[in-house]
């Protein structure tokens, strides 16, 4: 753990010096390293989610690969529970940070039925839109698909699955059906453009959470 916390510094540092983007990149990958090694999953996940934003042109297969590793563990893990979904979207909304996080919430195959994973981690995510920090705020819920099929088809099912996310927690709790928008964007936006395995394909299908706007009173 002390190993881990010292590379996190040292990756800290790396990134105010970075003197050119792909550095930075590599910065945040290794604070994403850092933050998995020490089991800070949500931290893990948002400094991957801005190593790959800050990407200028081709994402090297270096990170692509790393990114669909950590997911698969992530995957593994159980997910994110709902204090640490709840931290990555109050942490969104702080200055610099990535708009909105990718949660993998697993459907059936060409469905938009959700799988036993699949609720549980929605299940999580509704306890998360519950707590102090984030319960005032409206929230908007992005599918995504991987770049298998045409594009009419994967955009109606990215919409069918956010549609879907918002069912199963507007079920758990009818008090986020007001606070909750849905759309698809198919596979207009791969974070894996040229993926090549299924566990690239993984990362590519998503929910996105984010956009978080305070609510009216």
């Amino acid at each position: 753990m002390q190993r881990h916390a010292e590379a996190e510094a040292a990756a800290h540092e790396a990134v105010n010096r970075a003197a050119s983007p792909a550095n930075a990149v590599m910065g945040w990958w290794l604070i994403a390293q850092a933050w998995e090694g020490q089991g800070q999953w949500a931290d893990a996940k948002l400094a991957y989610e801005t190593a790959t934003h800050r990407v200028i042109g081709p994402a090297p297969a270096w990170l692509l690969d790393s990114l669909a590793a950590f997911e698969e563990a992530l995957a593994a893990r159980g997910g994110l529970r709902a204090a640490e979904l709840e931290k990555a979207l109050r942490a969104t909304r702080a200055p610099e940070a990535v708009p909105r996080i990718a949660v993998r919430i697993e459907f059936d195959y060409d469905s938009a039925a959700l799988t036993a994973a699949g609720r549980a981690q929605v299940g999580e995510l509704a306890k998360a839109l519950q707590a102090a920090g984030t319960r005032e705020y409206r929230v908007r819920l992005v599918g995504h698909t991987d770049a298998r099929g045409t594009r009419d088809y994967n955009q109606a099912l990215s919409e069918r699955r956010a549609r879907a996310v918002v069912a199963e927690l507007t079920r758990l709790d009818a008090a986020l059906a007001d606070r909750l928008d849905a759309e698809g964007r198919g596979k207009d936006r791969l974070r894996v453009p040229d993926a090549q395995t299924e566990a690239h394909h993984a990362v590519n299908r998503r929910v996105e959470v984010g956009d978080m706007k305070r609510s009216p009173p």
